[in-house]
């Protein structure tokens, strides 16, 4: 009687991809799959595959990713495959301007818009970084009506504009300064002059 042991020593083969490119979703998530890496493994006597650090988030951005994907068969033997995964956002900012407004020069014939005033709403999957708007500082010559765009942008230069238009008025009074009394003599024809007082206004 001779006792013969049967082993498996022959570890399974695995591939993927080189380099894939993953893409973050609404949420700013996105979880590589095998089918993604296009993972495939054989074995004498047939073998498994699994995958490990293949979930990224917006922090995954700024760099690349080794995934592993490991090919295992019935008896333990193991094999590798490496993939480069490089993670983007291609989803754009939201941005919702505020409702049309009036806004009123102040004594000086200036108005300085804030982004809280045009911008009502705005969000990322990834966070917004700029908010921006095209014309926000308004003198006397801008007395009218102007269409405002805000611009938000996230960190990977996807951005969303939203506009409002803003109607600019002069409602401030002009100030007249005079001399409380004022003594004039008459001329050899009966006649005195007054010359005109200051009067000041924004606008002029």
């Amino acid at each position: 009687v001779v006792d013969v042991t049967v082993v498996d020593d022959e570890a399974p083969t695995v591939s993927s991809v080189a380099e894939y490119t993953a893409s973050l979703n609404t949420s700013g998530l996105i979880e590589v799959t095998l089918a993604n890496l296009s993972a495939s493994t054989q074995d004498n006597c047939g073998s498994t595959l699994s995958i490990s650090g293949n979930v990224f988030s917006c922090a995954s951005l700024t760099s690349f990713h080794d995934v592993t994907v490991v090919a295992v068969d019935a008896v333990g033997n193991t094999n590798t495959s490496i993939s480069n995964v490089t993670v983007v956002d291609p989803v754009a900012p939201s941005v919702t301007a505020a409702a049309d407004f009036t806004v009123a020069l102040n004594a000086s014939g200036v108005y300085n818009l804030s982004l809280s005033e045009v911008i009502s709403s705005s969000d990322d999957n990834c966070g917004v970084v700029s908010q921006v708007l095209n014309n926000s500082a308004f003198t006397c010559s801008d007395v009218g009506v102007h269409v405002v765009l805000a611009t938000v942008a996230d960190a990977s230069s996807n951005s969303a504009s939203d506009a409002v238009t803003v109607t600019v008025v002069d409602s401030e009074d002009p100030v007249v300064s005079a001399v409380a009394s004022l003594e004039v003599f008459l001329n050899s024809s009966g006649i005195a002059v007054i010359d005109d007082g200051n009067a000041t206004d924004s606008t002029s």
